[in-house]
């Protein structure tokens, strides 16, 4: 993934066209492509917004997608003076890291009359997507590069080569045998921008419940997006970064436990276990399946329906308020809370990593 802006560059990010975009995938042994909006809900879970998971789907042999993007060309051309369209082109990168295959994939760039640059993207024309030839992950990355021998950045004056990444949007993800842990087990993660919505107003994330659960970090931030982001596994911006996650980890995970827990209390006045656990909102089925456990009388405790019960019987009993204390404790031994706030202040003090 691209982080941050390269000083030379006047394009920067691009935005998404969602009526461009569309995704279309095709079952083993069968010869029929079909879109995803066609697809019943189980099948459209694969698809997030910018990560496709097909963990554990070897009924599915290929996919095949359309991109389409825009942005503003004025800034763009003034910038670099001279520059057209034809010193420009978009395509998308291929990167699948377990077979180290990096490959470069042609799109189309025009120039509307209204001075936007349209980015498109079809995977039928040059990108076969045979899912049994990757493996681990595969990343596609859209990126907007200087065709020309030479520009100059007027503004910056700074020299551009040919090859010169100049504009790019966030990268498709597709995953095809992951292994989710923390709250990567229920959410998919995205970045957006908070700053046109005002119930986000001072918030760095946000939970989005539905059928594909999402966890939006703000992007306005740069900087928290550069430690975020980052695959550093030691210094100043890997002990951030897991404060950081062990501090939005705990959020969500103890207010998504509290929601799951309020609904089996609200179930439990009427209908025993067996009909409680039939009855449960899929969010919270989800959450509990996930974090339950952390719930629960007896750790060790991971059967959905053990749970359920579990917590039916710590809701009747005297000592019920004692779910709470657990959970708050088990969640810091979850995310490892106190090794990742210890070596924070380890680092800033000039100490060493807890073990």
């Amino acid at each position: 993934m691209i982080q941050g802006h390269p000083a030379y560059t006047a394009l920067g990010g691009l935005t998404v066209v969602a009526a461009g975009t569309k995704k279309f995938l095709r079952f083993v042994n069968q010869a029929e492509w079909i879109e995803a909006a066609e697809l019943d809900s189980e099948n459209t879970k694969i698809w997030g917004e910018d990560k496709w998971d097909f963990t554990g789907r070897d009924d599915i042999s290929d996919i095949r997608f359309t991109l389409s993007y825009k942005v503003a060309g004025s800034d763009v051309f003034s910038a670099y003076s001279k520059l057209g369209v034809e010193d420009l082109e978009f395509g998308v990168r291929v990167w699948n890291k377990e077979t180290r295959r990096r490959t470069w994939h042609r799109g189309t760039l025009a120039l509307t009359k209204d001075k936007v640059l349209e980015a498109k993207f079809d995977s039928n024309l040059d990108l076969q997507l045979t899912l049994a030839k990757f493996s681990g992950q595969i990343e596609i990355q859209p990126l907007v590069v200087s065709k020309a021998d030479v520009l100059t950045d007027h503004n910056r004056l700074v020299p551009i080569r040919r090859g010169s990444i100049l504009g790019w949007s966030d990268p498709i993800v597709i995953d095809l045998d992951k292994t989710y842990t923390g709250i990567g087990a229920i959410f998919e993660i995205r970045w957006k921008s908070f700053s046109e919505d005002p119930v986000l107003t001072d918030s760095f994330f946000s939970a989005a419940w539905s059928s594909n659960p999402v966890l939006y970090l703000n992007e306005d931030h740069e900087e928290l997006k550069t430690v975020l982001m980052s695959e550093a596994t030691r210094g100043p911006a890997a002990r951030l970064r897991d404060v950081v996650n062990s501090l939005v980890a705990h959020q969500v995970v103890s207010s998504a436990l509290t929601a799951a827990l309020a609904e089996i209390f609200q179930l439990s006045k009427n209908q025993d276990p067996s009909a409680i656990l039939e009855n449960l909102s899929p969010q919270n089925e989800a959450v509990l399946r996930q974090w339950g456990w952390m719930l629960c009388q007896r750790s060790e405790v991971t059967r959905l329906d053990d749970i359920v019960a579990d917590l039916v019987e710590e809701i009747e009993s005297p000592m019920g308020e004692i779910i709470v204390d657990a959970m708050v404790v088990r969640i810091q031994q979850e995310f490892r809370t106190e090794k990742a706030v210890l070596n924070l202040v380890g680092e800033i003090a000039g100490g060493q990593d807890v073990k």
